[in-house]
């Protein structure tokens, strides 16, 4: 059987209803329910659309992700 390695729409919208604060994707991961990989295929796709932006990352800790345009 082939493992599914993006995420599905439903845990896409999952995560972008998750993010109301500037979260690390561990956190995003955590809170939503999506495993690590899918949550970051999901970031990846929402920064494209412009829905999601992250900042520079912070030493050892990771980037922070947050919404943007009219949904923030």
């Amino acid at each position: 059987m082939m493992s599914r390695r993006y995420p599905t729409a439903e845990e896409v919208e999952r995560i972008l209803w998750d993010l109301e604060r500037p979260m690390t994707l561990r956190a995003i991961s955590r809170v939503s329910g999506v495993r690590y990989d899918r949550a970051r295929y999901a970031m990846i796709s929402l920064r494209y659309q412009g829905l999601v932006a992250h900042g520079p990352r912070r030493g050892n800790k990771g980037a922070l992700w947050y919404r943007r345009g009219r949904y923030a």
